[in-house]
């Protein structure tokens, strides 16, 4: 440092009488859009403790050295889940696309950004465009490889065939199609289920970005929207999943555990359907109304197909309520469990109470059957919001009951609303700027649950359009892509080159060589490792490996890339 950033640095901290630090500053690694919220963070290092009035002077230059902004950051405070003490330094105001430097010198920091228009379009566009290449029994190479953007080493001939023809006790069943699971090459309805609904939210959400001829799918120009398409995909495998009786298996894989890199196009094992479940059955029932309602415009009869499976299966788990995939029910080793009962541990009187419910919500707003609205309001969890994932679905029951028009759609929609209130003061109190606990575990897929806390305020913005909210969604999107304790994005293909994602776990991109853009890993996992190589100690957040076999915290999954998808496709249309 020259001797006069020497001077400037101990002016500094005599005009504010505390002691010069060290400091790193986290932004996000992809860029900024002009119109949204930019919000950089600072690691502060003391040799003692960060005082608590703590603050620095900070300045923005562009790319010709300019002064385009001064400020001082505000301290957040230390971080259970890190280990570091942090302080916001508020960019928002830069708005002109360039590139830019955020510069503390009392902590060292000269750290650059950039700010630039749509800079999650081609996030949003990976990230589906990844459902099309992960769907089973199509071959993705056709076309040219037309279905990759990416180039044709990221396609293959028609996955897991065997199918077609999978063992269950009645004799071989079809379960072709649908999405594979994750990095191995299961398929699984509790995954799947909540995956699907994202999607078909996302759908109708923003219907003229996903009209027809606006993905790259083999179902292009067919005169129905192409996000739709892509979710059907999902949603007729659902259907396949379901015994005459209305009952759904829980899942479908292989007798063994895939080992090595892999072409999905050439297993040719024995695919053996898994026994059924109650909490698959409704999750099934659910999605099927929902797109019963979206298909209804474009196609009665299909429409009608759909609510009448919707229908049977509800039946069945009304008739069947505690028919649960436990960890201890038997099934063959070569796939995840998925099972009621995953840590950590629940009350079993609540077991299936948010499937129930998400399901009448669907079956109601889809019917207008006052059975189905009796029994929404007699549940439980009626009006619940819980974080999703696929275990936790009683979101978009209420989600489906805000936008429904029907008598109950105003208690629904200020469920919503508080709970989207709740987040937002959450992330304000939280080191990181995520809208949990700073203390919250931090379990497998952990990254997904940042994405899915922003849905539940993405939703709110959807019933009541309000500029704060911004601010809490795309802290969750900035996590992602790099402003994180370990400085780097968890998105394959997205960030600086030598600080992002590159091994996912999954045997398929073990034999490309290399990984498909667009994809979330799991993410720090504190609570269940299973693996080597992902660290069991340390602080929580910094539990992560980018290594291959370190599927507790690196593995890729269709539910966690769903809501990601609808992330990047948000703030691309809201901050436009």
């Amino acid at each position: 440092m020259s001797g006069g950033g020497i001077l400037l640095v101990l002016a500094l901290a005599c005009a504010t009488a505390q002691p010069v630090g060290e400091g790193e500053a986290r932004v996000n690694a992809v860029g900024w859009p002009p119109d949204g919220p930019k919000r950089a963070l600072v690691v502060i290092r003391f040799d003692d403790v960060v005082p608590a009035d703590f603050e620095a002077p900070f300045t923005v230059r562009n790319g010709s050295g300019e002064q385009v902004l001064r400020g001082r950051t505000d301290l957040l405070g230390p971080s259970v889940a890190s280990g570091d003490t942090t302080a916001l330094a508020d960019l928002s105001k830069v708005a002109r696309p360039g590139h830019y430097r955020l510069r503390i010198e009392s902590l060292g920091i000269d750290a650059p950004f950039t700010v630039r228009e749509r800079p999650y379009r081609g996030l949003a566009e990976d990230a589906l465009q990844f459902f099309t290449l992960w769907r089973a029994n199509l071959d993705t190479r056709e076309r040219d490889c037309w279905y990759s953007p990416h180039g044709c080493a990221f396609t293959h001939g028609p996955a897991v065939p065997s199918d077609a023809w999978a063992e269950r006790p009645g004799g071989p069943w079809d379960v072709s199609g649908g999405w594979l699971d994750a990095g191995d090459f299961g398929k699984y309805v509790s995954s799947g289920a909540v995956t699907a609904v994202t999607l078909l939210a996302l759908a109708e959400r923003y219907p003229e970005r996903f009209a027809d001829g606006a993905l790259r799918i083999p179902e292009h120009a067919n005169g129905v929207p192409d996000l739709l398409d892509e979710a059907t995909f999902e949603v007729d495998w659902l259907l396949r999943m379901q015994e005459p009786s209305g009952a759904v298996h829980h899942k479908v894989h292989g007798t063994n555990w895939p080992s090595g890199p892999i072409d999905p196009s050439t297993i040719t094992e024995v695919r053996r359907l898994q026994p059924v479940s109650t909490e698959a059955t409704l999750a099934m029932a659910a999605v099927a109304a929902r797109a019963s309602r979206l298909w209804r415009p474009y196609d009665a009869a299909r429409a009608d197909r759909y609510l009448e499976a919707a229908r049977r299966a509800f039946a069945w788990a009304e008739a069947n309520p505690r028919t649960f995939y436990l960890r201890s029910t038997p099934d063959d080793v070569g796939g995840g469990d998925y099972p009621i009962d995953d840590p950590p541990p629940r009350d079993p009187s609540t077991w299936g109470t948010d499937e129930r419910y998400w399901a009448a919500a669907e079956l109601y707003v889809t019917t207008g059957e006052a059975f189905f609205r009796d029994l929404i309001l007699a549940s439980p969890v009626r009006y619940g919001t819980t974080t999703p994932q696929w275990g936790d679905l009683d979101l978009f029951g209420t989600w489906a009951l805000a936008t429904s028009g029907l008598p109950e759609a105003a208690d629904a929609r200020s469920a919503i609303l508080a709970a989207a209130d709740a987040r937002i003061a959450a992330a304000a109190g939280n080191p990181w700027l995520l809208s949990r606990p700073d203390d919250a575990p931090l379990r497998w897929g952990s990254n997904g649950d940042i994405a899915n806390e922003a849905l539940v305020v993405m939703a709110a913005h959807a019933l009541d359009p309000r500029e704060d909210r911004l601010p809490a969604v795309a802290s969750a999107l900035d996590h992602l892509l790099g402003l994180n304790p370990l400085d780097r994005s968890y998105v394959t293909g997205y960030g600086h080159p030598d600080r992002r994602a590159t091994n996912p776990t999954s045997h398929w991109f073990q034999a490309v060589g290399r990984a498909l853009p667009g994809l979330l890993v799991g993410g720090p996992n504190s609570v269940l490792v299973e693996d080597e190589h992902t660290p069991r100690t340390g602080a929580p957040a910094r539990r992560y490996a980018d290594i291959e076999r370190a599927w507790a915290s690196n593995e890729i999954a269709i539910n966690w890339n769903a809501p990601l998808a609808y992330l990047a496709v948000f703030l691309d249309e809201e901050t436009r």
